[in-house]
């Protein structure tokens, strides 16, 4: 089954749900087409909920890394990856330091969506994101 993502704009934020396969070919298509839509929309920040079973090797992240500078993507952009597979967690560690390392200082891979939300309302103000603040409001998509 090959990659899928779908992306959805709410306000600031860009929320991308991607499932089906990973390899390296599709990871690189995958950021090449997120910063294609996060440069038009104008993102503040990105939460994306990762349903796909993972092919990628570690050694290849430096590679998906490579593809994410040359995409025009912002190092400075708040992304929050949300991978609720337990049985991933140490390859998202290590994809996550590699890509710190690399000059991506505010990509964090969290397991839980709450978690993820929380760390992007650091970046926001309470307009810009949307689901409950301190004072309620909407559900998160």
């Amino acid at each position: 089954m090959k990659l899928t993502s779908a992306y959805r704009r709410y306000g600031d934020l860009g929320l991308f749900e991607v499932a089906g396969e990973r390899d390296l070919a599709a990871s690189c298509l995958f950021w090449r087409t997120l910063a294609l839509q996060v440069n038009r929309d104008k993102c503040a920040c990105i939460l994306i909920r990762d349903l796909a079973s993972d092919k990628v090797q570690p050694y290849e992240i430096m590679l998906i890394e490579k593809a994410m500078a040359e995409s025009g993507l912002s190092r400075s952009l708040p992304i929050a990856i949300v991978d609720e597979d337990a049985t991933q967690e140490c390859n998202n560690r290590f994809g996550e330091l590699v890509v710190q390392n690399r000059g991506w200082p505010l990509i964090r891979v969290f397991l839980k969506e709450s978690e993820a939300w929380a760390w992007l309302d650091t970046f926001s103000t309470p307009d810009v994101l949307p689901g409950p603040k301190a004072g309620g409001g909407p559900k998160r998509p």
